[in-house]
């Protein structure tokens, strides 16, 4: 059969088709640019978060050391004030002694014995006055030590400075100058590492409010993690974090020389500051969207396909049933107008016309009760009539009236069914099955083969008899020619609407593609089963099973 044209049946179809990809083609280009989209502003609010969070950490750093620095002021007030607070009227006026310095710093520093000392440098003399014995090495280092400090980064206007590091005591001291700013001596403590964690920068710690964003009600420690260093790196307070910490920043303080503070988000942090954590529920809900979009393109393109398909083979059929009908119709015409124009001129020529009008009328009769039954099975037919049926009598109605198209096929129909063998079933059906696998042996056997029907009894184990009310036996019947067989891989798909084998599909044999569907769905509704097995010799079996109805022999 030739393609069909622009112009036929698929055209359409093609139309249709074409603006439905156009539209399944740009629902799938808006669901992949939302969800590009969504993934870019994910990204953007991840990048900003990251970027607050580390803005939060740095904050939080400078905040740390500022409230270490208060902590420093608070005790060199104590200390101190005494010493450096009031300006000196005169340059050349005497400096007080060291002895309460000791001893306050001894109370306040918990420091081991000899561990805090209190010095004064005088800067006119450049002489060193200690609280506690040390020696002339010693003060001499600590002298240097004060005088260039305060020569690189002390400030008139501070109240008190601290030096760390260098491999030295930290060191905590002030300067008193008399009036016009003139530096006259430093007045000091150097003190053990502990006692400098515990009163400054453990105190500033516990203090909390560090995260201007974060709680006010949560406990520092579960938030951030403060790690302070001198200037060579050694830990003064907490201890080096290895792990893969969320956020981090490191900060100085000129007044708190050679001391770092890194201080450390938790991850905890992020979900407790003032802004929202960044969330994939929206980004996860538009790659479900796309993907689900494309789910229902491809089962829209798996549609279109079998529609596509489904509208070819009502082609096939459509032109497959005219074809059969056209024939028999031929034939009838034809004989018909020969009987009544008179050109008959012998009683066999009118006799051999009278067969083939009927022989055609027969097989056309039998396309329309196929052609009826397809469109039962497809509207949903009511349940037939379940009976007690003579197996015998049915296969010798359907031999006989098969019989004219046999003899137009030169095919031999010899059957052997015993006699008192029956179903549970309907007759008209039964028989209707038997005439389809007749009619394909005639069409598609070759000529002058035999077709052989025969019928027998199989018992439980063998067989599978559907019919909840007789699941002890089952009756085969079964229809065999010497045609070309169904191949192995074709003999399931042969079962549904419209399939026709490959080769019949290429070749010129005529044939609609409902007849075995019919008898499916005949066998069917009678509880019964239907296959197609090799026959031995060659050609095909087909076999119809249906329960054995009570008393069959």
């Amino acid at each position: 059969m030739p393609a069909p044209s622009p112009s036929g049946p698929l055209a359409p179809l093609a139309s249709r088709n074409t603006l439905l990809g156009v539209a399944l083609a740009a629902t799938l280009g808006l669901g992949g640019l939302f969800a590009v989209e969504a993934v870019q502003v994910s990204r953007s609010h991840q990048v900003s978060v990251g970027r607050f969070l580390d803005e939060s950490a740095q904050a939080a750093a400078h905040e740390y050391l500022t409230r270490s620095r208060d902590e420093l002021d608070a005790i060199a007030a104590d200390l101190l004030s005494g010493l450096t607070g009031p300006r000196a009227p005169s340059p050349f006026e005497a400096l007080p002694p060291i002895d309460n310095l000791q001893r306050a710093a001894e109370r306040t520093f918990a420091c081991p014995a000899g561990a805090v000392r209190a010095f004064r440098l005088d800067f006119r003399s450049d002489s060193l006055v200690t609280g506690t014995t040390t020696t002339p090495a010693e003060r001499a280092a600590l002298a240097r030590r004060v005088r260039d400090d305060y020569r690189a980064r002390f400030r008139p206007e501070w109240h008190a400075a601290l030096l760390a590091g260098t491999g030295a005591p930290p060191l905590l001291y002030g300067v008193r100058f008399s009036e016009f700013r003139a530096p006259m001596a430093a007045f000091g403590v150097d003190v053990c590492p502990a006692a400098l964690r515990d009163a400054i920068f453990a105190r500033a710690l516990a203090r909390g409010g560090l995260l201007a964003a974060g709680p006010r009600n949560v406990p520092q420690d579960s938030l951030l993690a403060a790690l302070v260093t001198d200037d060579a790196g050694t830990p003064l307070l907490g201890a080096a974090d290895t792990s893969a910490a969320l956020h981090r920043a490191t900060a100085t303080l000129e007044r708190l020389g050679g001391i770092r503070a890194t201080v450390t988000l938790k991850p905890a942090a992020a979900a407790l500051i003032a802004v929202s954590p960044p969330s994939s529920s929206r980004v996860a809900l538009l790659a479900g969207l796309f993907v689900l979009t494309v789910l229902l393109a491809l089962v829209t393109l798996l549609q279109l396909r079998r529609e596509a398909a489904l509208v070819r083979l009502r082609t096939d059929f459509t032109s497959s049933v005219s074809h059969e009908l056209r024939t028999p119709l031929a034939q009838i015409l034809l004989f018909g107008e020969t009987l009544r124009l008179g050109r008959a001129r012998t009683e066999a020529d009118r006799q051999v016309a009278v067969d083939t009008i009927v022989e055609e009328g027969r097989r056309l009769q039998h396309l329309v009760d196929n052609l009826l039954q397809f469109d039962r099975a497809q509207r949903g037919a009511a349940p037939l009539a379940l009976a007690t049926v003579s197996v015998r009598d049915t296969v010798r109605s359907a031999c006989e009236a098969f019989a004219p198209i046999a003899g137009a096929a030169h095919l031999t129909v010899e059957s052997t069914v015993p006699e008192g063998l029956t179903v549970r079933g309907d007759a008209a059906a039964l028989r209707h099955v038997l005439l389809n696998f007749l009619d394909n042996a005639a069409k598609y056997g070759p000529a002058s083969q035999v077709v052989r029907v025969d019928a027998e009894r199989v018992s439980a184990e063998n067989g599978r008899a559907h019919h909840a009310g007789a699941p002890h036996a089952a009756v085969r019947v079964r229809v065999t020619d010497q045609g070309p067989g169904v191949p192995a891989d074709e003999r399931e798909a042969i079962w549904s609407p419209f399939a026709r084998l490959d080769r019949d599909r290429r070749g010129t044999r005529p044939g609609s593609g409902i007849g075995l569907s019919v008898v499916r769905d005949l066998v069917s509704r009678q509880d019964g089963r239907c296959w197609v097995e090799d026959a031995p010799g060659g050609g095909a079996t087909f076999v119809v099973e249906l329960p054995a109805a009570e008393g069959s022999a």
